[in-house]
Order: structure tokens, then C-alpha cells, then sequence
């Protein structure tokens, strides 16, 4: 699943609007929609972490849902996350 599905389906599941979750993270309203949509493809670490935080879902069992690689997320400098291969 898409990470921006697999966010929007907890949210909604956690009965949440978008201002709600926008309130509880810091990520304007706008930017977590765009997140959710697919329009933004690399939502940066720190806002996929708080995100998770606010509908307490771990990180783990979010990469997992996603079927999520490091490559997907980058740092606020824009570089992929380092691996451990």
C-alpha cells in the first residue's frame, strides 16, 4: 500500500480530519494532504515520524504496511536515507 493510503486510512480510522492530525503534528493541513493524495512523493523523515507518532502507529509497522524502503524517505537535505547493506 502506499504510504499516503496506508496514513489516510488510520487517520480516518482514528476519526481525525486532516486539521485535526495537522494540529497534533505541526504539518500544515495542506502538506499532509498533498502527503496522502500522492502528491508529494518524499514527505521528509521528520514529518512521516511525527505523523506516526499522532496516530501511534510504530515505525516498523508503518514500513511494513508500506511495503516502505529507505529510498523513499529522504532527510530535510533531500539525500536517501543511509542503508545497511
Amino acid at each position: 500500500m502506499e504510504l499516503g493510503k496506508y496514513l489516510a486510512s488510520q487517520r480516518r480510522a482514528k476519526g481525525l480530519s486532516l486539521t485535526d492530525l495537522a494540529r497534533r503534528t505541526g504539518v500544515s493541513r495542506s502538506h499532509l494532504s498533498k502527503i496522502e493524495t500522492g502528491k508529494v512523493r518524499d514527505p521528509g523523515i521528520a514529518s512521516v515520524v511525527s505523523i506516526a507518532r499522532a496516530l501511534e502507529i510504530e515505525i516498523g509497522q508503518l514500513v511494513e504496511a508500506c511495503e516502505w524502503h529507505s529510498e523513499s524517505v529522504s532527510y530535510s537535505s533531500g539525500r536517501p536515507l543511509p542503508t545497511t547493506d
